[in-house]
């Protein structure tokens, strides 16, 4: 049995593996990512900080944040990046239906290394879900 969360996230990759620009995505990668092999641009998916919200005797409301790390190479433009992410996430706020909302809360750009031209952006986003209570 998946759980909710488990479903969001898969939700979530599906949708960034359809922005054709993203050549890579990965949902919850804990080893370390050798940056000479993989594609770029790349993203990776991480669970981050969920708060219960709000409980009834039948559900649990959680408001989770999710981090969509985006590695860029060379002359990708992390605005018209950010922005196809963005449509497509829009697209579908409910995650497949396994959420009542999902939005971007925030944006950080990065430079990783100028010397080879890698920058990044670290995109927030809350997903607002519910599930029976006890059940995930």
């Amino acid at each position: 049995m998946t759980t909710t969360r488990q479903n969001i996230l898969s939700n979530i990759v599906s949708t960034l593996q359809g922005v054709t620009s993203i050549k890579h995505v990965e949902a919850n990668r804990f080893t370390a990512v050798d940056a000479e092999v993989i594609p770029y641009p790349a993203c990776f998916i991480y669970s981050d900080r969920e708060e219960r919200v709000e409980e009834t005797l039948s559900r649990e409301t959680w408001r989770w944040t999710v981090i969509l790390e985006v590695w860029m190479r060379g002359s990708t433009d992390a605005e018209t990046m950010l922005a196809a992410i963005h449509q497509a996430m829009q697209n579908d706020f409910t995650r497949g239906g396994y959420a009542y909302n999902s939005y971007r809360t925030g944006v950080e750009f990065l430079i990783i290394d100028p010397a080879k031209e890698t920058h990044a952006m670290l995109i927030t986003y809350t997903v607002r879900y519910y599930h029976a209570v006890g059940v995930m």
